[in-house]
């Protein structure tokens, strides 16, 4: 429930109702198991993305890691570092998130459901361009070479979405994946960067008028 509150925009009902589940997670004889506990603290700490609020997330995050070792949850635990990488990213260490979400992706990709797997992958994407960071370092052909595998990232990602028709994601994705190629048409083979480019923008007005975003909401790639 909380999730779906979420993703209504109720947040505060969605904090109300997660935070009841986490109460009763860490009750004494509580019938709870570790993994729904660590799912609670993923979801709290996604809250708090939503808001633009991720350093509130932090004691969460971290919580959600430490039980998932203690209980030898290997999915949560690489989930919970990728959200804590997402931290990381929003705080400006982008080289830092790149090298501990790089720690987790072969588990997170073996393991995961298709909709976790684009999140991160997503994530991974913003990660590799925010390392090299092209605005100040210009087209150089180490900056170039990671915005031409963030792009095909991205398109990995869009697929996914939209396989499990995560309509709203795929719109950011998208979003994203035509700002790299917008980016790269300062690189050269200009006419294909901007044919890309120019495919995301039709794909995201299409979607647009079907599942319109409601509101001036930021990003949340977790």
């Amino acid at each position: 429930k909380g999730i779906l509150l979420r993703e209504q925009g109720r947040v505060t009902e969605a904090f109300d109702c997660l935070g009841k589940l986490l109460f009763e997670c860490d009750k004494e004889n509580s019938e709870f198991h570790a993994d729904f506990r660590c799912r609670v603290l993923l979801e709290l700490s996604s809250l708090y993305f939503s808001r633009g609020e991720s350093t509130s997330a932090v004691l969460y995050v971290t919580d959600c890691i430490a039980q998932a070792r203690q209980h030898h949850l290997e999915l949560l635990e690489a989930l919970a570092t990728a959200h804590l990488a997402y931290i990381q990213l929003n705080m400006g260490l982008s080289k830092q998130a790149l090298q501990l979400l790089e720690t987790r992706l072969l588990r997170i990709f073996t393991h995961c459901s298709s909709y976790d797997k684009a999140r991160v992958l997503h994530l991974y994407a913003r990660c590799k361009i925010g390392a090299v960071k092209p605005a100040t370092t210009g087209m150089v052909s180490g900056t170039k070479a990671e915005l031409q595998s963030a792009a095909s990232l991205m398109l990995t990602v869009t697929q996914l979405f939209h396989d499990v028709e995560a309509h709203l994601k795929e719109k950011d994705a998208l979003h994203f994946q035509a700002i790299i190629h917008h980016t790269l048409m300062a690189g050269g083979n200009m006419q294909h960067h901007q044919e890309e480019r120019n495919r995301c923008a039709r794909q995201f007005k299409g979607l647009d008028r079907l599942y319109p975003t409601l509101g001036l909401g930021r990003v949340c790639l977790l």
